[in-house]
């Protein structure tokens, strides 16, 4: 009974020691021979052959953990003596390492995601979910949030009367899409000045102009970043229990402006994001 049990231990070794993404060092990187990368989580973007748009950022971060949205920048360079000069910097953070990050990842990249330009070098599927509860928010449901100008990605609602979300608010809320989707709608309502009321919704990652809401699975409106080790730090609203935590800047307040976050620069939805 003992030797069968350790054939089966061996078994589901040999079976699902690849299950694993290929975790990266120094060396391993460099036989890649990759001059210039943005790692995202499990993705790398070889930026010698494309420079990733917002849409690819936002399905890449559907493979980090929900309290952890990185991107690397990675660079190699060499002079005319021959001397090389590596770094790294996490461009969420502005942060700096004078060592190699410790990185697991599934897929390089010199296309667009969702194109076969691209090396597996993992052939596991990510089995990474990112579960949410949430509830359904229809036309009627939504105006009764008063939001005259927002974005809704996955089940967030930023609401842009209080804050522009940056890079990071975006990715960390887009894991709750489902895989391999990515958008951002914006929803506009506004009144002229004789009381008539225009209402207009358009995809800003590709879908265009639509005709009608697009009625969706939602949970938290925003006023404040996301903050996902400290809930308590920002400020937003459950659509669910009506829970309110409000510790973000008050309308008025210009003593915290998103114009004064580094992070909250204009995103361009259409182009290229990075580089």
């Amino acid at each position: 009974m003992k030797k069968i049990r350790y054939l089966l231990f061996l078994f589901f070794l040999l079976c699902f020691a690849n299950v694993k993404a290929l975790t990266l060092d120094q060396t391993k990187y460099e036989e890649l021979k990759i001059k210039r990368a943005y790692v995202v989580c499990e993705y790398v973007f070889d930026m010698a052959s494309y420079n990733p748009s917002l849409k690819d950022l936002l399905l890449a971060s559907q493979s980090c953990p929900t309290d952890k949205v990185t991107v690397y920048e990675i660079k190699i360079s060499q002079d005319l003596n021959g001397n090389t000069t590596r770094s790294y910097q996490e461009l969420l953070s502005g942060s700096k390492s004078a060592t190699f990050p410790s990185i697991d990842i599934k897929e390089i990249y010199t296309g667009a995601i969702g194109t076969t330009n691209k090396k597996v070098v993992d052939s596991a599927p990510s089995t990474v979910v990112h579960n949410l509860n949430t509830k359904s928010v229809t036309q009627t449901y939504y105006d009764t949030l008063k939001i005259a100008r927002g974005y809704i990605v996955g089940p967030y609602i930023f609401d842009l009367a209080y804050h522009n979300p940056t890079l990071q608010d975006l990715m960390l809320a887009n894991q709750y899409n489902p895989r391999g989707t990515a958008e951002i709608i914006e929803a506009k309502t506004s009144t002229n000045l004789s009381g008539v009321t225009t209402k207009t919704y358009i995809g800003l990652l590709g879908s265009g102009s639509l005709s009608t809401f697009p009625t969706f699975e939602g949970r938290y409106v925003f006023r404040s970043i996301i903050n996902p080790t400290n809930h308590n730090k920002e400020s937003r609203t459950d659509l669910i229990t009506g829970e309110t935590i409000d510790n973000g800047p008050k309308d008025g307040d210009t003593s915290t402006t998103d114009s004064e976050d580094p992070r909250n620069k204009a995103i361009n939805y259409n182009t290229k994001c990075m580089g």
